[in-house]
């Protein structure tokens, strides 16, 4: 329930800035959409020494309702897996919302910002031929850095930095206790975009 309430109440938040971004004029394009795909690099000592770096994907919209703030409501997938003992894959879906800050100068947008996401995560573990999974959502938070260049008019490339704070739950899975763990780590993405 307390999960629920969580997720209700930030859809709630992100319903009510996107709604009230509708009312600025929109002479100037302050709409964006972005798609970013780049690595995770687990960081914190649970996960560190997982043996792959994932795969991250990321799809997102924003609006900035002034020259200098605005938000950005995100979707992606990473995943990171150890093949000590047994394999542990696990991957996530984050659903992310970040309120950012930017300065700009011509062509090039620098924007930084933070916020907060529902973590849903999969763990599967696999011995032999055998495999086992359990779904979960988790809450984290993120922090971000990045930059954009426009090369035509409404339409840019660009990298993105970020740091993510998150975890799975203590669960066992084909008879292997696993502790809850923290997947905190880099996200390091080139991304491609078009303001509207």
């Amino acid at each position: 329930m307390k999960r629920i309430s969580w997720i209700i109440l930030l859809l709630m938040f992100v319903f009510m800035f996107f709604s009230s971004a509708l009312t600025f004029a929109n002479d100037n394009k302050n709409s964006y959409y972005v798609l970013k795909g780049g690595v995770y690099f687990p960081q914190n000592d649970d996960v560190k020494d997982f043996v792959d770096d994932g795969i991250n994907l990321e799809v997102a919209v924003g609006k900035f309702t002034s020259e200098y703030f605005g938000a950005e409501l995100g979707v992606g997938f990473f995943q990171t897996r150890t093949t000590e003992g047994a394999k542990v894959t696990t991957k996530f879906f984050p659903i992310t919302f970040n309120l950012l800050g930017k300065y700009s100068d011509g062509p090039i947008d620098i924007y930084g910002g933070g916020g907060m996401g529902a973590y849903i995560n999969k763990t599967e573990v696999t011995i032999n031929a055998d495999s086992d999974s359990d779904l979960h959502t988790s809450y984290g938070f993120q922090a971000l850095v990045g930059g954009k260049y426009y090369l035509l008019k409404d339409y840019f490339v660009g990298m993105e930095g970020k740091y993510i704070w998150t975890q799975t739950p203590e669960q066992t899975l084909m008879g292997v206790p696993l502790p809850d763990l923290h997947y905190d780590g880099f996200v390091v993405t080139v991304n491609v975009g078009a303001r509207y």
